[in-house]
This record gives structure tokens, sequence and C-alpha cells, in this order.
């Protein structure tokens, strides 16, 4: 029987079902088994930890500040991950499934959105270009709140696909998506929807209709009820945090500069690989027929949001996010008719390449593990020095399987041009779940921020209540009151502080200044190979 399953080809399109597996298999690995990481992890987590065992629930707050950034509503959900998982998980492994379970909800959502556009193939094709786009796997395993932006973008998207054919359901949906992009990431964040959803009758006459503007203004009541009743509760409790939250979001969008367009013309060239290029064939080869819905809908969606993401300071590539889902969507309108030299072309390049890192990747485990190539086994432990590698069965079960069904999909799947994306979307499960099995105790060794906190919080005179902070960044004051419930007050807000002891994030050839201005250093410590040190000082008068 298992011969005879074996000399089976692999249908192209994806059954539901082989599609589901690959979507878990895509966001599964990573998700558990390691600390928080620098930076948006361990940012995340620290506002979540802050929800839940000091109770500041309303607006985002790190390390007892308020985090003006992001909205409340993706860590909302985190956070009840992290409660319902705590009898069995850490709270930060509790809140990354949130991430995953987004995730997956946002391949669901581009894909009926996809089959509303187009058809069943081409959402198919629509939730494999997103899988395979290669800015989004490192992000989707991280607690985020881009994540529940990227979900409320998704949900926003479906409901101007599904406004054609059922004007009251989408007109919840897109209620909803808006209001939850703006409970997400702000006011930037709910434009994309608002203005996508506002624009697409002037591109399309399918839009261009009396349902549809009843579509819009019942969206417009209920995502105002549901983003006003935050609004009002905020108000209450917190009206400063909430003033000083709107106002920062006001002023976040500002005019693109030059470079600031081509750095992000650069991330986006690899981070939106390899859809980018198939929508364009796509735009191209529908460039008589733009007024189509299938065309009017996601260019109006990528118009908008190229706007509001050039007009997004920072050139992160996590702000560039948003503009995964429509390129998905257009991309997945052509893969059917890829041509067969060009689909032929990206199988052959994804196939070669996933393959070319994956060995590399299994080629530096069997170095850790035995030494041999003895040069590899070095490298390593020059990168993280002091970490001894163990043998893990589970983690090394679970590599060799996925390197299984990579060769399956290599050499059973049909001759379709689906090929193309079905490669780049496995070769990307493959190579980030090799990484997350075989090398995660080596990164997390490096990347975690818990033996340096466990170390300040013990050098830390008995009685200490008041710290001050000098240099700290985000991610390492969410870390320390994460992992050892250590609060500074930061010296860059405070002009005069009379705490007693202070922390300091330095490099290695700063000059030790405070020395000679009456304070004395008791302890400094620094993650492995790190550039950064932390050094902790008492006043000379309190020792």
């Amino acid at each position: 029987m298992l011969q005879n399953w074996l000399a089976r080809r692999l249908p192209l399109p994806l059954p539901p079902v082989l599609l589901l597996l690959l979507g878990l298999a895509y966001v599964l690995p990573g998700l558990l088994g390691h600390d928080p990481w620098k930076t948006e992890d361990v940012i995340g987590t620290g506002i979540v930890h802050r929800m839940l065992h000091h109770g500041e629930w309303l607006v985002p707050s790190l390390a007892g500040e308020s985090f003006l950034e992001d909205g409340p509503l993706y860590y909302w959900i985190a956070a009840g991950f992290a409660w319902l998982g705590s009898p069995l998980l850490e709270l930060h492994s509790g809140a990354r499934i949130a991430s995953g379970a987004l995730v997956l909800l946002v391949l669901v959502l581009i894909r009926m959105a996809g089959r509303e556009f187009y058809g069943k193939p081409e959402g198919d094709g629509a939730a494999l270009a997103l899988l395979g786009s290669l800015g989004l796997f490192l992000h989707a395993h991280e607690t985020l709140g881009e994540i529940g932006m990227l979900a409320a973008h998704a949900l926003a998207l479906f409901a101007v696909a599904l406004a054609r054919r059922r004007p009251a359901l989408a007109a919840v949906l897109l209620g909803a998506g808006w209001s939850a992009a703006l409970l997400c990431k702000g006011m930037g964040a709910m434009l994309i929807p608002l203005l996508t959803a506002a624009i697409v009758p002037l591109a399309c006459r399918d839009w261009r209709t009396r349902r549809y503007a009843a579509t819009l203004a019942l969206a417009a009541a209920i995502g105002t009820a549901i983003s006003g009743a935050w609004l009002l509760a905020a108000h209450l409790h917190a009206p400063a945090v909430l003033a000083a939250w709107l106002g920062y979001h006001v002023k976040a969008l500002t005019a693109p500069s030059g470079s600031t367009l081509a750095d992000y013309a650069i991330t986006l060239s690899w981070a939106a690989w390899p859809a980018w290029p198939i929508a364009l064939w796509s735009l191209w080869e529908r460039r008589r027929r733009l007024t189509e819905a299938g065309t009017a809908g996601p260019l109006a969606a990528l118009v908008i949001t190229a706007a509001i993401v050039a007009m997004t300071p920072g050139n992160r590539e996590v702000n560039a996010l948003p503009l995964l889902l429509p390129l998905a969507l257009l991309a997945g309108a052509s893969v059917p008719q890829l041509r067969r030299g060009a689909a032929s072309a990206l199988a052959w390049f994804g196939a070669m390449m996933f393959s070319f890192f994956a060995a590399l990747v299994w080629l530096g485990w069997i170095g850790m593990m035995t030494g041999v190539p003895e040069q590899i086994q070095r490298n390593f432990a020059k990168l993280e020095p002091g970490h001894v590698p163990q043998f893990q069965w589970f983690e090394f079960m679970v590599a060799a399987a996925f390197t299984l069904a990579w060769l399956f999909v290599l050499m059973r799947s049909e001759r379709s041009p689906f090929r193309s994306i079905t490669f780049w979307a496995a070769g990307v499960a493959l190579l980030w779940s090799l990484i997350m099995t075989l090398w995660i105790d080596w990164i997390d060794y490096g990347r975690t921020y818990r033996p340096v906190a466990l170390a300040l919080k013990r050098a830390l005179p008995p009685g200490t209540r008041c710290i001050e902070s000098r240099g700290l960044g985000e991610a390492q004051r969410a870390a320390f009151d994460y992992h050892a419930g250590v609060v500074t007050r930061r010296a860059e807000l405070h002009d005069r502080s009379r705490c007693p002891i202070l922390l300091v994030q330095a490099h290695p050839n700063d000059q030790d200044r405070l020395a000679t201005k009456g304070w004395r250093r008791i302890w400094e410590g620094n993650r492995p190979r790190d550039k950064e040190r932390y050094r902790l000082y008492v006043k000379a008068a309190s020792e």
C-alpha cells in the first residue's frame, strides 16, 4: 500500500487537506521551544506580560510606560492564548500561538478573497503566493501587533470582494476589519481598508451600486461602534494616555522622501518575492481589463497600501507587510495561466535554492553534533561561545520528516503551473522548520536575554526599589521586566532622578566616566558575543 501511495502524483493545486497541512507546517515550527528574541518578539511578550500580571489592558504598556506604537487588540488575543496555555506553556510560548492562529486566518481569508475575485484555483494560488513570500515567515512567528493588523486587512479585503454578492455580511466583516486594524496598529493601519473600500467604486462599476453604498454606511457604523467603545473606555480610565496615543498616530504619517521610497523598494524586492514579479506580469496581461473587479479591487488595495506604507517612516520590513496581501491576490490570479517557461524557471529556481540552503542547515547541524567538518564546528562555536550542542531525538525526527516531505513534493508533483508557487511555499516551510528544529538551541543560546536578566537581578542590592537607566532599548527593558521583574526609570524621560541605582547600556570600548562622578560599578553583563554591555552602578553614598 505504501508503495502504491508513493507512486502517485501529487495533485496540483493542492487539495484542501494538503494545503492545510502545508499551512500548519509553515506556522507551527518556531512558536514553542525558545525564549523571546530581540526585537519585536520580546517587546510583544513584554506587553502581554504587563497585561496579565499588572492589569494594564486598555493601552499597551511596556516596562511600566505606555507603548504608543500599537493598539491593544492583538495583545488581548495573545494574552488570551497565553492564559489558556498557562498550565503547560510559558507566557511567551502561549502568546506566540496567537500569531500562528492569526497567520492561518490570514491565509484562509486571502484564499477566500481570491475565490471571490477569480475562482477556486486562483484563491489557492493567492494563499501559496503569500506563504512563499520571504518577508513573512520570520515575523509570522513573533508576538507582533502587525500580525493582528494583517488579519484585519485580510478580513477587509475579503469583505470588499464579497460585497458584490452578499452586501449585508460584507458590511459586518468590513466594519470589523477596519476597526480591528485601528485597534491593532492605529490610524495608518485603519486608513488602508477604509480608503480601499471607498475608492473601488471609482475603479470598477461592480461596486458602483446603491447596495454597495449601503454596505459602506453600515460598515462605517459597525466599525465606529467597535472602535468607539474602546476609545470611550480608554478616555474614562486613562485620558492622558489616550491623548498621547492619538497624538502619536496623528503625527505618525509623513510625506515620503526619495530615500524612503528607495529603501522600501529595496526591501520589497526580496520581502515580496516571488509574489511581486508574478503580480506585475498579471497586471501586464490584464492591462486592457483594469476595470474588471478581479484587477480593480486588488490594484486599488495595492495603490492605497503602498501610499500609506510610503508615508510610514523607518523602513522596517514589518511596515511593508500589508503590501503582501494585494500582491498575493494579483499573483494568485495569474498562477494558473503562467507560461510554461516562466513557471518552470520559477519552480527550478525555488527547488535548487531551498534544497541548497536546506543542505547547509543539515551540514551545520552535523558539524555541531560531530565536529566534522571541523571548520564548520569552529565557526558555530566562535559565533556562540560557550554553547554545548545536545542531540534531541524529537527535533531530529521532525527535521527528517520535513526533508522527506520536501523531496516527495519535488519528485512527485504533477506538471502544472502551480509547481512554481507550490515549490516556493513548501521551500519556505522546509527552511524555516529545519532552522527551528536543528539550530533552535544554538540560536536561542545567543539571542535570549534570560541569563543576563537573572544575573542583573541577583546583582541588585537588597531592598532596591528605584533603578534609573540610560541608553536602555525597548527590547532590553521588556526583557528585564519579563524575565527578572526589573523595571527602570529612563533618564531620557526624567531630567532628575534620586534613584540610588543606575543601569547603563554601553559598548565594550565606552569609557567608564561614571566611576569618577560619584558612582561605583558593581556588575557588568552581556549575552554571548554581544557588543551590548549592561553596567550596574550604585551611588557611593548608598554603599
